[in-house]
């Protein structure tokens, strides 16, 4: 037994040391080190975008341009714009950063909003109305108003007219929390859906590039004479993941159907499983995964359909024939007129062509409590798109040679009618028939994640190849129906809230149940690991202050500082489970309806299924590999350095280049580096087929190449395999090490006894490798559970949600939806058992006993 006895080594000072050890870690983190405050007469305004000096882009140099003409003037001399800067999320765009920063208190004074996000930035209390300033406005400028009631829900008021389509305002003049109408933000743009496409490619396809397809039928028909998988040319690009069904809206409203609607009650509702719908949903899936024959060989649809939905760089490229995109008001488009044409949305099968309106928006956030900022921030909103600012914005287009791509109706008011002839007519065509036949972006109640929704049911149909194939039109739409009616009912309970009260009482009678089951378990549990830890000789002894004072004068810092970062903040945290947290708006207690959403929630027990493959993977592939690599290069006669190098190189590049440099290698295209490889092994069994008639049959054994990431049955696996390469170098140094402390005459003795390669490690590498063998299985074993940075960055959760983790669908619900404390309860329940798991775990490492490994010395 050991005991702790005082020394006299132990100097007073220490005492001091200790504690101002425990100062600097407690009190330095609320220290101050950002750069000094704005001067007192400084007013600064914080403002979701704004470009930095010198950049290239005409357009950006156009916004720069408007903002120094607002700082310019003399009222705002004393206005400092300054820019936001937050977390951003690849392929999320504005939908991520300023959710955190606002959960974060770090929210930009003027916030960025589309019309998705409209409702929920509306009901959770993030925008402050502007009546009061267009009121204002509007007097100043003599237009008459009635101050009790300014705006109705018929017209668009006068102030407003020049800058607001009346398809978009019934999304900016919106019912409140207070149960008022108010005007919530202002659009600074306006931006319409069109078909775009690559006249080079139409010439090669044999297709007239003056004439884009007009129906369903010639797109696909173009699409599919564009394709050419050996050149790695698609016909369309269509992007996967979360964001498949922003696509998928423009036929969807060609189809006559529609995603969100409201019913008699004034109640939104998801409406994508009516008959037009299904239509459109079926020629989604025809683009990706109807079978096409080239070059002898079948294929797998002729569209690009990839998590990443950046598709500009396979556009500049040549390797996309068409795509859709978005027109805008301040500039009608980007590219060369020469290389892209631009047509409207084909026509569906009932006659109707209609794309997508939408407008990007400007707000002001409701946390600003200074109101000469807020005003400031509104002058800056309004300034923002009036007549001056578009003037400045017209004249830097055609000093910098851009002229032809400005806004026609700007360059005719502005005097710069030369450059109309400039234009091609079919753009501005194009944009006029899409304002005047278009949709606003759904924009109903919670609708900031539509697209999510409606992308779930449309990955499951684009994956489920199998189960169409052979079927007649009727038969297959109808098993499509059926898909979208259980989508439908998930979205209205899920993104909707749309529940009745008899399964809301039954949920919550369950979730008491099993609240009290869990705090059993976790008081046995905790009980359990107070046994196991605590030796005989110790339990009922007292703390015996005096005896060990000084244990405990250097104990109490790192427990203290423990306490305070860890569990402090997660008993806090743990609070909001049991909440309908609001971030600006009150907080109310919800009981157990967090959790009795959890339990029955399907996505939540699908998300613990793939959480647990993935560990399953994560175990297989990763966890063992290091230790079978470190006894080989323990075992090799010569080049052990080479060989531990060439392994553990991989650990010095960072993740984000094993990212894209694994996503390289998964290209679904015939020119990827592992469709390469499978292109090269065939040649084996067709070369040995064509030898003999007798061995034909090798021919059989050829593979088809694979769409990899974007293949459900494939996606975990490609998840994994970056992982399993860059971590098994780093992950076997540890092993290597212990493997050194095994003495010699382990293995001495073990040849006297005869035993071999396989002998030794079973009966003396494992053995002594057992309890560092544990506590890396209990740390690689929660590590897969919570891990989900991979899955973030390489298929955001798709396809068709084949990679939707628990630590993904925890994160999706909190900062995307708001649900925090659905997601709080979520974190709960996994990590309970997870707690349970290492208990057994700790339990079973209790057991051993460690002593000092050392080595026979060697003889002279």
């Amino acid at each position: 037994m050991m005991t702790f006895v005082p020394s006299r080594a132990i100097k007073p000072f220490m005492l001091g040391v200790a504690w101002a050890l425990l100062a600097f870690f407690v009190l330095v983190p609320s220290l101050s080190f950002a750069s000094p405050d704005a001067p007192a007469d400084k007013l600064v305004v914080k403002v979701w975008e704004i470009p930095r000096q010198g950049e290239w882009d005409v357009s950006r140099r156009a916004q720069r341009a408007v903002i120094d003409a607002f700082s310019a003037k003399p009222e705002n001399r004393n206005v400092e714009l300054t820019r936001f800067s937050g977390l951003q999320m690849r392929g999320q765009g504005q939908e991520v950063g300023p959710l955190m920063a606002i959960a974060g208190g770090t929210a930009p004074d003027i916030l960025y909003v589309n019309f998705r996000k409209s409702d929920s930035y509306i009901q959770e209390g993030f925008l402050h109305p502007m009546d009061e300033y267009l009121i204002e406005l509007s007097e100043q400028r003599g237009i008459p108003i009635d101050p009790e009631h300014p705006f109705s829900d018929d017209e668009v008021p006068e102030i407003l007219k020049e800058r607001v389509l009346p398809p978009v305002w019934p999304v900016i003049y919106r019912r409140g929390p207070d149960g008022e109408k108010h005007v919530y933000c202002l659009p600074f743009e306006t931006v319409v859906i069109a078909l775009m496409y690559r006249k080079d490619l139409f010439l090669e396809a044999g297709l007239d590039p003056e004439k884009p397809p007009r129906t369903w039928d010639e797109l696909y028909d173009a699409a599919a004479r564009i394709y050419d998988p050996e050149r790695g040319i698609y016909g369309i690009g269509l992007p996967a993941g979360t964001k498949s069904s922003w696509c998928l809206m423009s036929f969807l409203w060609s189809a006559g159907a529609d995603a969100v609607a409201l019913d008699e009650q004034g109640v939104w509702r998801a409406v994508f499983d009516s008959d037009e719908a299904v239509l459109a949903y079926d020629f989604y899936r025809k683009l990706v995964h109807d079978p096409v024959v080239k070059y002898g060989r079948e294929y797998n649809g002729v569209a690009y359909h990839d998590v990443d939905v950046q598709l500009i760089d396979y556009i500049n490229r040549g390797q996309i024939g068409m795509w859709f995109g978005y027109l805008e008001s301040a500039i009608l488009g980007k590219m060369n007129p020469a290389e892209v044409g631009v047509g409207a949305v084909p026509v569906g099968p009932t006659g109707i062509s209609a794309s997508e309106i939408n407008c990007p928006m400007e707000g002001l956030y409701a946390g600003t409590k200074d109101p000469e900022v807020r005003r400031k921030a509104f002058e800056y909103i309004w300034f923002h798109d009036n007549e001056e600012a578009r003037r400045i914005t017209t004249d830097i287009f055609v000093q910098n040679g851009f002229g032809r791509f400005a806004n026609p109706n700007w360059l005719r008011k502005f005097g710069y009618t030369d450059y109309l002839r400039q234009i091609p007519q079919e753009w501005i065509a194009t944009f006029n028939d899409a304002l005047e036949s278009g949709k606003p972006e759904p924009y109903g109640k919670n609708c900031d994640l539509v697209y999510d929704e409606m992308s779930i049911p449309l990955e499951d149909i684009c994956q489920d190849v199998d189960v169409y194939v052979g079927l007649g039109d009727t038969e297959r739409r109808a098993k499509i129906k059926r898909v979208l009616e259980a989508a439908v009912a998930q979205t209205d309970e899920k993104m909707l809230g749309i529940l009745s009260p008899e399964v809301e009482r039954f949920r919550k009678r369950v979730a008491l149940v099993v609240a009290v089951v869990i705090c059993a378990v976790f008081c046995f549990i905790f009980y359990r690991i107070y046994k196991t830890f605590t030796p005989e000789w110790a339990r009922g002894r007292s703390w015996d202050f005096k005896r060990y004072k000084w244990a405990y004068v250097i104990l109490i810092p790192a427990a203290f500082t423990i306490l305070l970062w860890r569990y402090v903040p997660l008993a806090r945290g743990s609070v909001i489970a049991f909440q309908d947290y609001k971030i600006i708006q009150e907080s109310r207690f919800a009981g157990l309806s967090n959790f009795a959403y959890v339990l029955f929630d399907k996505l939540f027990w699908q998300s613990l299924w793939r959480s647990t493959y993935y560990m399953l993977l994560m175990i297989g592939l990763a966890f063992w590999p290091p230790i079978l690599l470190a006894i080989l290069l323990q075992e090799v006669p010569r080049f052990k350095v080479l060989f531990r190098v060439l392994f553990y190189l991989p650990a010095v590049t960072t993740g984000l280049v094993i990212v894209f440099l694994w996503k390289k290698f998964y290209d679904q295209s015939d020119n990827g580096l592992l469709n390469q490889l499978i292109q090269l092994y065939n040649l084996i069994p067709m070369w040995l087929s064509q030898l003999a008639p007798s061995l034909a049959w090798f021919e059989h054994l050829t593979l088809k190449t694979q769409s990899w990431i974007a293949d459900r049955r494939l996606a975990m696996f490609c998840v994994i395999l970056p992982q399993v390469w860059a971590s098994m170098g780093p992950g076997c140094i540890i092993y290597l090490a212990a493997l050194k402390s095994i003495p010699e005459d382990f293995y001495e003795a073990a040849d006297i006894d005869g035993a071999g390669f396989v002998g030794k490690i079973l009966h003396i590498v494992i053995p002594y490798l057992k309890p560092l063998i544990i506590i890396n299985f209990v740390g690689a074993f929660v590590a897969a559970f919570k891990s989900v940075e991979f899955v973030f960055v390489m298929t955001e959760g798709g396809p068709a949600q084949a990679t939707h983790v628990l630590g993904f669908e925890i994160w999706m619900r909190s900062f995307m939806y708001l649900k925090f404390g659905i997601g709080t309860a979520m974190a709960w329940i996994l990590g309970s058992l997870l707690i349970g798991f290492t208990a057994y775990q700790l339990r079973i490492l209790s057991r051993l006993q460690f002593t000092t490994a050392g080595r026979k010395p060697e003889e002279a």
